[in-house]
């Protein structure tokens, strides 16, 4: 299983941002699947 990090205040930003845009969680994860997926091939 990989991680995802965030460094210094990244995480907060992100929330901030994630609270404006409700879909920018949904794309997020679905960009980090197709990565997955990729490298698992």
């Amino acid at each position: 299983m990989r991680s995802l990090v965030f460094e210094g205040k990244t995480w907060e930003i992100y929330e901030e941002l994630r609270k404006k845009d409700k879909k920018l969680h949904q794309t997020l994860c679905k960009l980090i699947k197709e990565m997955h997926q990729r490298r698992s091939c």
